[in-house]
């Protein structure tokens, strides 16, 4: 990533000064500037970033590079620094979140001499560096078209993040056909969505592509999408300057506000309000917010307000895949780095073996497949399964699974129904908590090495007949009722893979 720096006073080879000082020239601190021809410098600073830009317009959407990257200033070597400017703070913000990486990985990769790319807002760079600044001619190739870097493909797939690579199961089925629906007809039934999972099982690929299709379809600025982390940034660097307008022109604009981990922002009250401020003002004037949450809105600790809003909204939710998507999911990850490197071979058994021992995310998943690819490509070592189990073991915490503990199986079971333990535990027959609390104390029985009457004890001291009804109860209905069967399969999948299980 662009690194930011408090101080923006520039020094021969180091940034010094006040966090608010104007970036100056220090006697010859400037070393070279866009109007120098760069004798004895093969790859000058204006050709070099020219060939940047090229790449980040082959991997970005159009009006996405034409709003964040393409108006990006280059000023001058600094220092041993390249001087990159954006039109004001709320941009340098928004480009240092969004796109610092890949500027900062293209210009790696071309610039021969290793420096490193600084981004300021202009108006904190001096007139006397500024005035340095004068476009040089793209190096063009004979036809007199600028001359593009062979761009690797594996580079553009990884960010390119779309509905067309989202592999659809029962588990995100729901999830998939509703952003599906918001691109084509471009609403939802609701002005706020709620996508709600565990880490790691494509919310974020999910919102990422939608960003990308209605951003290619709607006016320039009608699309918001913004992380937690960029939220919470770009809020603050306005508060730090005492003036948030910028931020508020940017959302009130909006008629699409997208929003990744909404749970980041419940630690810091003063940035929530903010953001609820504006997606109120979106609904409102019309428009739609979309959000994607590791729990229910009905656990998330905000006003009622906030929390009728959201549960007044479309709440869906993603699960951990079935077998089914983990194996596609394993065979897809192995096809595409097969594709960059021929030599690597995944057998059909060992994708079984993963799905069957991982009953994990798609993240943790393709981890297994990167690790085995690693120790070939860079180990030295020859494909084989034991590699494999080494990749699941090393996914599991590198110790052996032990059985779930019963806190395990109810605190699972209440965060994947949005209830509590104590509702778990107690007396009230209503069926949002009976029923969970009869499939709790199911899989209590399977997957725990405790009795009857142990168990009882741990739902609020219940008698051992309750929970073998429970359980004779539960295994009869899986196997009249699919979707049930499937239903705890997938609520097996978690406790199984809860962490408290390898310490």
């Amino acid at each position: 990533m662009i690194q930011r720096q408090n101080t923006t006073r520039f020094t021969q080879g180091s940034v010094a000064g006040g966090a608010s000082a104007p970036v100056t020239d220090q006697s010859a601190n400037v070393r070279k500037a866009l109007s120098s021809e760069f004798a004895g410098d093969e790859a000058g600073l204006g050709r070099i970033w020219e060939q940047v830009l090229v790449e980040l317009r082959a991997s970005t959407p159009a009006k996405s590079f034409e709003t964040w990257i393409a108006n990006l200033e280059l000023i001058a070597e600094v220092g041993e620094d390249v001087l990159i400017a954006a039109a004001s703070e709320l941009d340098c913000t928004m480009v240092e979140n969004r796109y610092g990486r890949e500027i900062h990985g293209a210009w790696s990769r071309l610039d021969p001499r290793g420096r490193k790319i600084r981004l300021r807002a202009r108006d904190s760079i001096s007139e006397e560096i500024l005035s340095l600044a004068r476009p040089l001619p793209a190096a063009r190739s004979a036809a007199g078209e600028v001359a593009a870097p062979a761009a690797r493909a594996e580079d553009v797939r990884d960010v390119m993040k779309t509905l067309d690579s989202y592999l659809v199961g029962d588990s995100n089925k729901a999830a998939y056909n509703l952003i599906k629906q918001i691109v084509e007809c471009g609403d939802a039934p609701a002005p706020f969505v709620t996508i709600v999972g565990p880490h790691g099982v494509g919310k974020s690929h999910l919102l990422h592509a939608l960003n990308r299709c209605l951003d290619s379809r709607r006016p320039m600025g009608e699309t918001v999408f913004f992380s937690a982390e960029e939220f919470t940034s770009t809020f603050v660097e306005g508060i730090k300057r005492n003036d948030t307008s910028e931020l508020r022109a940017t959302m009130r604009k909006a008629k699409v506000l997208i929003l990744d981990d909404l749970q980041l922002l419940i630690a810091k009250p003063k940035t929530l309000i903010e953001f609820f401020a504006h997606a109120r003002a979106i609904a409102a004037n019309g428009g739609l917010v979309v959000m994607s949450c590791d729990k229910s809105p009905a656990l998330l600790e905000v006003d009622h307000r906030m929390r009728d809003e959201l549960l007044g909204g479309i709440v869906t939710m993603i699960d951990l895949p079935d077998r089914d998507l983990r194996r596609e999911i394993v065979r897809a990850k192995a096809a595409a780095i097969a594709e960059r490197d021929p030599e690597f071979i995944f057998p059909e058994d060992w994708v079984e073996t993963v799905a069957e021992r991982l009953p994990t995310s798609g993240r943790a998943l393709y981890g297994v497949v990167r690790n085995v690819y690693v120790a070939t490509r860079f180990g030295g070592r020859s494909l084989s399964r034991e590699l494999v189990d080494e990749a699941v073991q090393g996914q599991l915490g590198g110790v052996p699974q032990r059985a779930p503990k019963i806190d395990t199986v109810k605190d699972v079971t209440a965060r994947h129904y949005g209830i509590s333990k104590a509702d778990l535990e107690s007396p009230c027959r209503k069926r949002i908590y009976a029923q969970p609390r009869q499939y709790a104390m199911y899989l209590c029985r399977k997957l725990t090495r405790n009795s009857y009457p142990m168990i009882g004890r741990e739902f609020g001291g219940r008698d051992h007949t309750t929970v073998l009804f429970a359980y004779r109860k539960i295994a009869k209905l899986m196997k009249s009722d699919p979707a049930l069967a499937e239903e705890l399969r997938q609520l097996e999948s978690r406790v199984r893979s809860d962490p408290r299980n390898f310490r």
